[in-house]
């Protein structure tokens, strides 16, 4: 009951652009729902992550995500990548940490145990600062009791002292045991669907590696900038 008034309260607040875009996430979610190991609780729960997370960030994400469930949708649709998910694929995500801003640090964690159609390993390794490590740890307790069923798991590692960014991805590269992984730095975000979309675009393709792409914008005012 609590979900669906939360997505009545959205739709409310919504302009016409807005509104048909409930039409492109209900089309992916319906062709996410063929994945075998998909239920219909978890689906319901992408539907209002997807609208939650679109609708905060809208000015921008208007511009930025549209490709990304218009591909994904069609992949989905196609059973082209029905044979790359078979079960849910694992993917690790490196995250460097040296005195982060609090929110933009939660706003990256969030994101991270927000993913759809994966599950995340985030591996956060601390530059150092004892403090920081406090701060981790605080934010994924407070991100855990939200109580959203969530497919990730989180380790911590503290360097002795500060190393630098590269040494500090570094020691959490030597913690990855997922066959895929990828970066996220402490004060970005990735979209719900970035990665899923990136491990199909890897596997369908038949790349060892993919570059993908990014947009630099401002969580404060809400805009690419």
């Amino acid at each position: 009951m609590a979900a669906v008034l939360q997505v009545a309260c959205l739709i409310l607040t919504m302009n016409p652009e807005q509104l048909a875009h409930l039409d492109r996430i209900g089309s992916f979610v319906d062709a996410l729902g063929s994945l075998p190991w998909m239920e219909t609780p978890e689906l319901e729960q992408i539907s209002l992550r997807l609208l939650d997370f679109d609708s905060s960030h809208w000015p921008f994400l208007r511009v930025l995500s549209f490709p990304l469930y218009a591909e994904l949708t069609t992949l989905l649709a196609s059973g082209d990548a029905l044979p790359h998910l078979k079960s849910r694929p694992r993917i690790a995500v490196v995250m460097p940490v040296y005195a982060p801003r609090r929110d933009l640090l939660k706003a990256a964690l969030a994101s991270l145990r927000g993913q759809v159609g994966v599950a995340i390993d985030c591996l956060i390794s601390v530059d150092g600062r004892v403090e920081d490590r406090q701060l981790v740890e605080e934010l994924v307790a407070e991100l855990e009791a939200a109580g959203d069923d969530s497919h990730w798991r989180v380790s911590v590692f503290l360097l002795e002292r500060n190393r630098g960014v590269g040494l500090c991805r570094n020691r959490a590269f030597q913690e990855v045991t997922a066959p895929f992984f990828t970066c996220l730095d402490a004060d970005d975000i990735f979209h719900p669907l970035r990665c899923l979309h990136a491990l199909l675009a890897l596997q369908i393709v038949g790349v060892e590696r993919l570059n993908t792409g990014w947009s630099r914008v401002s969580l404060d005012e809400n805009k690419i900038v």
